[in-house]
C-alpha cells in the first residue's frame, strides 16, 4: 500500500517534466520565429536604404555634370594680364 503513493507522485513529477519540456520548447520555437521575423524586417529596411543611397549617390552625381556644363561650353575668359595688353 505505500507504493501506491510513491509511483503516483513519481507520475506526478514526470508530468511535470514532460509539461515543463513542452513549455520550454514552445517558447524557444516562438522566440525563433519572432528572430525570424525581425531579421527580415532589418533586412527588407536595409534594401530599402540601400536602393535611397543608389538613388541620391545617381543625383549628384547628375547633379555635378549639369554644375559643369555652362563652364565645359563657356568660352575661355581672357586673363587679367590679356585684358591689359589688348588696351
Amino acid at each position: 500500500m505505500s507504493q501506491q503513493p510513491v509511483q503516483t507522485v513519481s507520475g506526478k513529477l514526470i508530468l511535470l517534466i514532460k509539461a515543463g519540456y513542452w513549455l520550454a520548447l514552445l517558447i524557444i520555437a516562438a522566440m525563433v520565429a519572432a528572430s525570424f521575423v525581425l531579421l527580415q524586417q532589418t533586412m527588407a529596411t536595409q534594401q530599402h536604404n540601400n536602393t535611397l543611397l543608389d538613388i541620391v549617390g545617381t543625383q549628384k552625381t547628375l547633379s555635378q555634370r549639369i554644375v559643369s556644363l555652362p563652364a565645359q561650353r563657356a568660352p575661355p575668359r581672357a586673363t587679367s594680364s590679356q585684358r591689359w595688353s589688348a588696351r
